[in-house]
């Protein structure tokens, strides 16, 4: 939760209110979970376009109907000896 550390001067002082209640700490936290969300699912979003982008060059470079395992192999093991994909 990136968020949550980043504000952390500004979220110290804010645990209880002055009521004694934890609405204003159960509000910060919230958005924090909500702000990291939306970067989560960015960073997800921008894997998957990645990963459909290079379906199509691997189906070009290889020109063989086994790309996509060949891709998911790499996307599994991005670490790996040359006689592994051969």
């Amino acid at each position: 939760m990136r968020g949550f550390f980043e504000h952390k001067c500004h979220h110290l002082g804010r645990f209880v209110d002055a009521n004694g209640t934890w609405d204003g700490w159960s509000c910060f936290f919230l958005d924090a979970v909500s702000e990291q969300a939306q970067s989560s699912t960015h960073v997800a979003r921008s894997i998957r376009d990645h990963y459909e982008a290079m379906k199509v060059r691997f189906a070009e470079v290889l020109g063989s109907r086994y790309f996509v395992l060949a891709l998911d192999y790499l996307v599994t093991w991005t670490v790996f000896p040359n006689s592994r994909l051969t």
